[in-house]
């Protein structure tokens, strides 16, 4: 279960402290490229890939740091090897397994990883992961008593979002205050384009930013809760329906990622939000900017 007093420590986005970004610089990269090295030597017979560690180590580093060390580690480190792969799901995407020198049959295994990530990657699970994390928290804001006013929505209140063709997955309130809600139930983090996006619709219509996601950089939770006054929960695990279950043992066993398919949500996982919505009930404040609580 995540704890939000483990993650807490921001760390500026590259454009907010003023220098063009250059992931070999980093200053945490030494740290992500140590921290690679020596969890790659405790596992010498086992091959992983960048996904895989960069959500392995995605408490301590951000993903773009993780992918940045573990290809510098191959360049410079005499015990790591690599071989190239083609993901026949999405659209034969490369990937690449590393592993060390000493191991003999690294094909063995990287055919194993290869055919799994394949299956999960089909189009229809990916769906069936977003719907499962919508109904999961959707069932929480009826819990909670939150009101929708509607699903992959792009206008509220006479005001119609017209600049992309983005919509937010729902619009939510309680208590006189809106949210814009959007629910991400991926490996990967929500892109920073995408992000900004949906905080400019949540502007546009006056209503409060509230992102759902498996995991994101400190950064771009510290942009939607400074910059937006909105509130980002993370759920740290991917939801599969049940009826994967099958298919979560053998990721899980196999990969190590965090994939879960929980009947029903954790009790303190939604109610962190709700904490945070009467804290601000209580305050009795308005947001500042464009959100109002009426």
């Amino acid at each position: 279960m995540f704890d939000e007093d483990s993650y807490n420590n921001y760390e500026p986005e590259p454009e907010e402290i003023g220098y063009e970004y250059d992931p070999h610089k980093d200053p945490k990269l030494p740290l992500a490229k140590k921290a690679l090295k020596e969890f790659l030597l405790q596992n010498k017979n086992e091959v992983f890939y960048s996904r895989q560690l960069e959500v392995k180590f995605e408490r301590d580093f951000y993903h773009w740091i993780t992918n940045t060390a573990i290809r510098e580690l191959f360049e410079t480190e005499s015990f790591l090897k690599c071989e190239s792969a083609t993901l026949s799901i999405p659209e034969e995407n490369p990937i690449k397994f590393y592993f060390h020198k000493s191991f003999r049959y690294p094909n063995r295994k990287i055919k194993k990883s290869l055919k799994l990530i394949n299956e999960y990657s089909q189009n229809d699970i990916s769906i069936a992961l977003g719907d499962r994390a919508e109904r999961l928290f959707s069932a929480e804001f009826h819990k909670y008593g939150f009101e929708w006013h509607g699903r992959s929505v792009n206008e509220f209140r006479g005001k119609k979002w017209q600049t992309t063709n983005h919509d937010l997955d729902y619009i939510i309130s309680r208590d006189g205050i809106h949210y814009g809600c959007e629910i991400k139930n991926s490996l990967d983090y929500i892109s920073l384009d995408e992000l900004k996006t949906k905080l400019e619709i949540c502007k546009f219509l006056e209503i409060v930013p509230f992102f759902i996601l498996r995991w994101a950089p400190k950064s771009y939770i510290e942009m939607v809760r400074k910059e937006w006054d909105g509130f980002t929960l993370l759920f740290e695990w991917q939801l599969y329906p049940p009826y994967f279950k099958d298919l979560v043992g053998r990721i899980k066993n196999t990969l190590g990622l965090k994939v879960d398919c929980p009947r029903e949500l954790y009790d303190s996982t939604f109610k962190r939000f709700v904490n945070w919505h009467e804290k601000l009930v209580n305050s009795k404040k308005n947001h500042k900017g464009p959100y109002n609580s009426t």
